[in-house]
């Protein structure tokens, strides 16, 4: 017991010290991080020393004396390891190397649309297969934003009906083929520890991030930490009824807030009304060439079909987030994913409509905004996942 209590102990200060570094975004000397963690200097050394060793902190160069010996300088070693990361929930797969500083060093998408079941998977190895060989440093871990429930604790994802999953076992998948160490969440629970880490929730102790692409999902942060629910599924909203007349959802459903304004509802809906709308631009398309980024354009051209959706969209999602302030009283929410393309026009409906669905007040005091992470929010996630998980970081 007292060999595991030391070893725990020196564990916790190793990760005190590198936290200091990290946090530090510079050089600093061993006696700053002595008088920053409270350690002393002789256990400071010995673990500086160690993590020197072990390539996550370098030595560089002499500081400024002040009486004595000039103190050597530290410095946080970002390009000592790499994480594989991938993110499973768009119609086509993204992947990137990332460094321990959040620097995306190689990225990688392929197309998987329709693609599901044991082909979702296969596709998932071939990504990871080219990823892994590109790595150039020693990798520290493997980290996976999918959609569907996800058991973070086991690395099984108990339900993705995007991608035809039910129950599988990825963690044991992946580590027993790549023999890394893998982490999995849902994409926006990790969505969410993306703007945490390195988005515009820095400052932030509670945050919501509302993440829009084939499905519909929140990630949350409550204190400073994810918060997954005791079954995994908070911020499960894509499948709160927002109506009762809606149309059928994948879940078997109907009126899910997925099935109304997620990226694949609004496709769907543009292509099979644009049909009565002849003084649309995107009227003379063939419907199967529309999609968001014809959508948009078509949006920023002032076509009112299209402004009229996205208005409608906005609504729905309005509820939604109005269910999460009253609930969760979080004034802090980013809106992520594909409807970035629409706007302050876009925050500007929800921002009209949620007063009528919670308490004024309450509304009055939510901050919406768009994250600035774009298309890479999960991949970033994923790497924040693995970089909390292995060194406690950031």
């Amino acid at each position: 017991m007292k060999k595991a209590t030391r070893q725990f102990t020196k564990l916790h200060n190793t990760h005190l010290i590198l936290k200091a570094i990290y946090n530090n975004r510079g050089e600093i000397s061993r006696a700053e991080l002595s008088r920053i963690t409270q350690l002393t200097p002789a256990t400071v050394s010995d673990l500086v020393g160690d993590l020197v060793g072990s390539g996550l902190i370098k030595e560089v160069g002499l500081g400024t004396s002040t009486g004595g010996k000039p103190p050597i300088l530290l410095s946080f070693d970002p390009d000592s390891r790499q994480m594989v990361c991938i993110d499973l929930s768009g119609d086509g797969f993204l992947g990137a190397i990332v460094n321990l500083q959040g620097d995306i060093i190689t990225r990688k998408k392929v197309s998987v649309q329709n693609c599901v079941g044991q082909e979702a998977l296969e596709a998932t190895y071939a990504l990871l297969d080219e990823l892994i060989q590109a790595c150039y440093a020693p990798i520290l871990g493997i980290g996976v934003g999918t959609p569907g429930l996800v058991n973070v604790q086991k690395g099984i994802i108990r339900k993705a009906l995007n991608l035809g999953w039910h129950e599988l076992p990825l963690k044991s998948l992946l580590e027993e083929r790549y023999h890394h160490t893998v982490y999995i969440a849902n994409d926006c629970h990790v969505a969410a520890l993306a703007e945490y880490a390195y988005g515009s929730g820095r400052e932030e102790d509670n945050l919501l991030v509302i993440k829009i692409s084939q499905g519909i999902g929140c990630g949350i942060i409550l204190n400073g930490a994810p918060y997954y629910g005791d079954g995994f599924g908070a911020g499960e909203i894509g499948h709160i009824t927002i109506t009762d007349d809606g149309v059928r959802c994948a879940c078997g459903n109907i009126g899910c807030l997925e099935a109304l304004a997620s990226t694949r509802a609004l496709i769907q809906n543009v292509r099979q009304q644009v049909c009565n709308y002849p003084d649309s631009c995107l009227y003379n398309l063939p419907p199967n060439q529309i999609g968001i980024s014809e959508i948009i354009f078509a949006f920023h051209q002032g076509d009112p079909f299209v402004t009229k959706l996205i208005s409608q969209t906005g609504r729905y999602l309005a509820k939604s987030i109005a269910y999460l302030v009253g609930l969760l009283n979080v004034h802090h929410i980013v809106i992520a994913g594909d409807f970035e393309g629409f706007g302050p026009f876009f925050l500007d409906v929800i921002r009209h409509e949620l007063p009528y669905h919670v308490l004024p007040v309450m509304a009055e005091h939510a901050e919406l905004t768009y994250s600035p992470l774009g298309e890479n929010i999960v991949l970033l996630g994923a790497a924040a996942l693995v970089l909390a998980e292995e060194l406690d970081l950031p």
